[in-house]
């Protein structure tokens, strides 16, 4: 849980720097440098990050392997691995060199002469140093990192990175220098990243890097890196049908909206990786209860998640790119229909992700890779006829028609095979979805950008969020199961910072609009009465439940007596209270129960939940088993209760 936690924060604030780098150095790369530029540096990227692809494939094999020797502390297995996925990287090796190579002789001819030839081979030369640098060579550290639930630091060297990084351009632009000079530096600072994997592996773990081994213990890697292929063909083909098939001004004009959403996107895949390790140690002890738990609370509170999200994304994303690119014209950068494909399409991927966490978790890369294939082909195919009757709406159309395939998918798998719910559940989940979207854009439709400047924009985007976390509660409310999940799994709560912030948005706004309830002049004095009694219940019960998935409720009971035991099986606990039978209790799944019987102390019964009321409940009901009697104290009883005693008939003899 506090590994939970701490991957959680940093990866927000590793994200919201990302975010900042993300579009500082865009903005000053166009005005410095024009659309043009721009545009063959993200078209570079595109055809490079088939190599990022092709490593990341394996990379996600090898986690999933990684987290049933971690669980289990078995340095052997964790050895061969490590050894196994490294050895495989090295023999794709020559295969990246070569892809380089074949790129930096053919890719100049693809864009029309734009550009000279040195110009274009050089820029590939550069930004290929740092493809290698961050997806080769330390990636399967990386991996073991992530796998243990140490994301905090692979994202601490990367904030690093960025804010060294962002510091050098600035002042390399601002001196005038060179394109080349500028994507150099950035290329040898991120080389800061694999060699600090490489210490930490070294230093933390032990590894026998010289181990053998028969079997090969990567036994899907080529699943994977089929998977990452067809990843490639539908995230990261998308610029380069633009670059074959249109121009590098409407590349440009994809990578700023691109930007917007894959920042976006970033953001929330981070906060989730530490749920995604977690979902693979749960994995790895077969606890079906568990599974269904923590696939329950996850899959409500990452869609609530998405639609909040998204939903303001796009209605924010034209006004904001209006923003971002004033004073731009060598582009046209407002594309309102295309924005709003692009948001849905990328809207509609991130609902996947609860389903893909188990997928990956179970390491069933075998079954879902035909679903991944057909969903690249999709995009692909529809990208490539489309784009030349419409432009960057037919791109947008391709990545959206197969998003939407590969979510459905990846949904009715793990529903069915991995979590075993019945559709019933996954309709409610998705009718629940369909009814905030339409809430949110009914009362949002009619806000609009009154002023065009970054202020003007942080206003719009303060109303628009306000209202759709006032919707999202009223669709909570509507669906009373999900705040039973919600409340019931305080243990993953690193996903409740959400449900908080959409308790303190309901509150500003509240208080924005100075909304009152008007009590009736005509009320009764009693009727006044029961009102301000059922504020102070409402109160009271809200602030139960918010301790309860902040803090959480325990109680501890004391069993006082000679031969009083206890003991419990998961939630079924067995008492011997001095009768003829023992009594025998099943806690509900929302209570943690744990028994303690040392020497020469009482037998304890230790309950925890993030529910006050039934926790009192169940309390009351073990105490009810053998109640404290006044003369000897025997029964159960809280520890620390003062138990009121009688002297009893001998003490009246004396």
């Amino acid at each position: 849980m506090k590994k939970i936690k701490t991957n959680l924060i940093i990866a927000i604030i590793y994200e919201l720097i990302a975010i900042i780098y993300g579009f500082i150095l865009p903005r000053l790369i166009l005005e410095q440098f024009g659309s043009e530029v721009n545009g063959l540096m993200q078209s570079i990227t595109q055809f490079l990050g088939i190599i990022g692809f092709l490593v990341m494939g394996v990379g996600q094999v090898v986690r999933s392997a990684l987290y049933s020797p971690l669980e289990k502390r078995d340095n052997d297995q964790l050895s061969r691995i490590i050894v196994s996925g490294g050895k495989f990287y090295r023999k794709i090796a020559y295969a990246l060199i070569g892809y380089v190579a074949v790129l930096i002789i053919a890719y100049p001819i693809l864009v029309d002469e734009s550009f000279d030839w040195m110009f274009t081979a050089g820029m590939i030369v550069i930004l290929s140093i740092g493809s290698f640098a961050q997806y080769y060579f330390g990636v399967i550290q990386e991996q073991l990192i992530h796998a243990d639930q140490k994301s905090y630091l692979t994202y601490s060297v990367q904030i690093l990175c960025y804010l060294f990084n962002m510091a050098v351009c600035v002042c390399m632009i601002r001196l005038n220098c060179s394109i080349h000079a500028i994507k150099l530096a950035t290329a040898i600072i991120f080389l800061i990243k694999p060699l600090f994997y490489a210490w930490h592996i070294r230093k933390h773990y032990n590894i026998n890097w010289r181990i053998t081994y028969d079997n090969e213990p990567i036994k899907q890697k080529w699943h994977g890196v089929a998977q990452h292929i067809s990843a490639v063909v539908l995230d990261g083909t998308d610029s380069i049908v633009l670059t074959l098939f249109s121009t590098l001004s409407n590349v440009s004009v994809y990578s700023v909206y691109y930007m917007v959403v894959k920042s976006l996107n970033g953001f929330y895949q981070s906060a989730v990786v530490g749920v995604q390790s977690a979902a693979g140690a749960v994995w790895a002890r077969q606890d079906q209860n568990e599974i269904k738990r923590m696939f329950s609370t996850v899959e409500v509170c990452l869609h609530l998640v998405t639609v909040f999200l998204f939903c303001c994304t796009g209605f924010l994303i034209v006004p904001f790119i209006q923003v971002y690119t004033n004073g731009l014209t060598d582009a046209d950068y407002i594309q309102p229909m295309f924005a709003l494909l692009l948001v849905l399409a990328y809207g509609i991927r991130c609902l996947r992700t609860p389903y893909n966490i188990w997928i990956l978790a179970a390491g069933h890369f075998k079954q879902s890779q035909r679903c991944h294939i057909f969903a690249a082909a999709l995009n692909l195919v529809i990208s490539v006829v489309a784009v030349s009757r419409w432009g960057l709406i037919g791109i947008a159309i391709g990545t959206l028609i197969a998003m939407c395939y590969q979510t459905t998918w990846m949904m009715i798998y793990a529903t069915k095979n991995l979590v075993k719910y019945n559709f019933g559940h996954l309709f409610k989940q998705i009718l629940a979805d369909i009814a905030a979207i339409v809430l949110i854009s009914v009362l949002v439709f009619r806000i609009t950008l009154q002023d065009v400047s970054y202020l003007g924009w942080i206003f719009m985007a303060a109303k628009v969020s306000l209202i759709a976390a006032v919707c999202i509660a009223i669709i909570i409310c509507m669906f009373p199961s999900m705040i039973l999940l919600i409340l019931n799994y305080y243990e993953y709560s690193a996903l409740f910072i959400f449900i908080n912030f959409i308790q303190l948005l309901v509150v500003a706004f509240v208080g924005i609009y100075n909304l009152k309830f008007v009590v009736k002049h005509e009320n009764t004095e009693v009727e006044q009465k029961q009102q301000h009694a059922f504020h102070g219940l409402y109160r009271s019960l809200v602030n139960n439940m918010v301790v309860g998935v902040s803090e959480g409720y325990k109680k501890e009971l004391e069993l006082v007596g000679v031969g009083y035991r206890v003991s419990n099986q998961g939630n079924l606990i067995e008492f011997s209270l001095g009768y003829s039978h023992s009594i025998f209790l099943q806690l509900p799944a929302e209570i943690k129960v744990e028994t303690k019987s040392e020497r020469n102390k009482n037998p304890l019964v230790i309950l925890e939940s993030c529910d006050k009321q039934l926790l009192g409940l169940v309390c009351a009901k073990i105490r009810s088993f053998r109640k404290p009697e006044p003369y000897k104290g025997k029964g159960i009883k809280f520890v620390g209760e003062e138990i009121r005693r009688k002297s009893g008939k001998s003490a009246g003899a004396k």
